[in-house]
């Protein structure tokens, strides 16, 4: 049996009702701009996708260029504005991923997009997660 080993340890914060989830604080730059927040680790979500208003404050132009269609749990459907970003955590370091952002969402989600570049294990029981800065 295989057995995996990863590098840091996170507790699962509380979100803003108080209860325990997987969340990352994250910093997010584009072209030297940067702006800090935190995203939910979602392993049901194939690609990432933050508000559009971190877009906005970072001078991202989000009409035309890239777009990507998100299915969400209850079947609909929502467009999203896909853009290259630098992902950084003070732990885990930087990552380049191609990030969607919408007006149309509550929470930041990093998915499995985000998971190709990191390993991860979740505790959820004890409500912790694994990370290693590497697949």
């Amino acid at each position: 049996m295989p057995v995996v080993t990863y590098e840091r340890e996170f507790p699962y914060p509380r979100d803003s009702s108080g209860n325990p989830f997987p969340i990352l604080p994250v910093q997010i730059e584009v072209a030297g701009d940067a702006i800090e927040t935190h995203a939910y680790l979602d392993s049901g979500a194939e690609y990432s996708l933050f508000s559009a208003a971190f877009a906005r404050v970072l001078g991202l132009d989000l009409r035309g260029g890239a777009r990507r269609t998100y299915s969400l749990a209850n079947r609909q459907r929502l467009d999203a504005a896909v853009r290259e970003v630098r992902l950084t955590h003070p732990d885990l370091g930087s990552f380049s991923l191609q990030l969607g952002f919408s007006d149309e969402i509550v929470r930041n989600l990093l998915g499995r997009d985000f998971f190709n570049l990191i390993q991860i294990g979740f505790r959820e029981r004890y409500s912790i997660f694994y990370v290693t800065p590497r697949p």
